[in-house]
């Protein structure tokens, strides 16, 4: 399986530079899964003939920086990850949005983030509907109540706040976390199985039973 990700903008001051920018251990995630991935630059000038030319199998919106659709800084990265967004649906493709990658595909389609207070650097209890938990790590410092979520979006876990920390689209394969996966987690072994079912576009629902 081929995954291409977005990745965040970073200035560089010494050089004056503008980067893209990856943590590496989404590299060794998804190896440990089997899948081959591809970091997407957010320069790219025609990031669709891009997609066509690569094919990939799964797609995701990697978390970093905070989810302001319009701001200047990550102009870019949004452009480029709504380009994702449309190819991945036009060719049938599973998304995964990480973090920031949750909140921009819930801006995306409707919804809205508010800030949240106690979710950086912190483990904490994410439940079903049914009561299942699973204990997860958390890095933003804006978050998604009910009431916030996009109305094509199911919520599918919930913190303690009540705020919402996964979801899944109602027609598409589209899946949201708001944890990260690829940094150091609670039950690795279970997280790697629900996030290797979710990017082979199997319903979260499912992939947490």
């Amino acid at each position: 399986m081929l995954v291409a990700l977005s990745q965040r903008t970073c200035e560089e001051q010494r050089y004056k530079e503008r980067r893209d920018c990856l943590d590496q251990e989404w590299g060794r995630l998804l190896g440990r899964l089997g899948c081959q991935m591809i970091a997407l630059p957010n320069s790219a000038t025609d990031p669709l003939a891009l997609l066509d030319r690569l094919q990939p199998d799964a797609l995701i919106l990697t978390g970093g920086s905070d989810p302001l659709p319009e701001s200047a800084p990550d102009a870019e990265r949004n452009r480029l990850e709504g380009t994702m967004l449309s190819w991945a649906e036009r060719h049938g493709r599973s998304v995964v949005g990480i973090c920031r990658g949750m909140q921009a595909i819930n801006q995306r389609l409707g919804g809205r983030v508010r800030p949240v207070n106690g979710h950086v650097a912190a483990s904490h209890k994410v439940s079903t509907a049914s009561g299942a938990s699973l204990l997860v790590n958390s890095f933003h410092d804006f978050g998604i109540g009910r009431a916030d979520l996009a109305s094509e979006l199911e919520p599918l876990l919930w913190g303690s706040d009540d705020t919402v920390e996964a979801a899944s689209h109602s027609a598409r394969p589209i899946t949201c976390l708001m944890w990260h996966p690829e940094r150091t987690i609670a039950e690795p072994e279970r997280q790697q199985a629900i996030l290797k079912a979710i990017l082979s576009g199997q319903p979260l629902k499912a992939a947490l039973a």
